[in-house]
């Protein structure tokens, strides 16, 4: 998103307030030298929801690949091409290697593979209309 981001992370070691300022840190440096400019970057902390299990992974995984569409920053069947979001690099063939889809796909029953996608696609199609309270207020 233009405004916000949103990230399903993973921290077996339980560092993530510390993962996260060093995120924060490294991008406002870099974005405000890029930029030439001063000042803050972010607003506030980060918040954060400990998910207990792949079901409550796959909703939240799922509201972060639909708020561009709710956002109405593209349809649904250009959600993964979203210059902002993470679903293309999951079906880009050389993508980032440190995301994993397995355990959010698992609880769909679906196969990282090219039919699995696009039935991930139709399964958003599907969701696409649940009002976001909904999907936080379950997770």
């Amino acid at each position: 998103m233009r405004n916000h981001h949103h990230l399903a992370i993973e921290t077996p070691r339980g560092n993530l307030s510390a993962g996260m300022h060093w995120l924060q840190s490294m991008f406002s440096t870099r974005f405000t030298r890029f930029r030439k400019e001063r000042g803050h970057l972010f607003q506030g902390r980060f918040t954060s929801t400990v998910l207990e299990d792949e079901h409550a992974v796959r909703r939240v995984v799922d509201y972060i690949h639909l708020n561009p569409v709710r956002a109405k920053a593209v349809p649904i069947a250009k959600v993964g091409e979203f210059r902002w979001s993470s679903h293309s690099q999951f079906l880009a063939r050389n993508g980032i290697k440190v995301l994993n889809a397995e355990l959010w796909m698992g609880a769909l029953d679906l196969n990282r593979t090219p039919k699995g996608w696009a039935k991930y696609l139709r399964y958003l199609d599907e969701v696409v209309g649940i009002r976001e309270d909904d999907v936080i207020r379950s997770a």
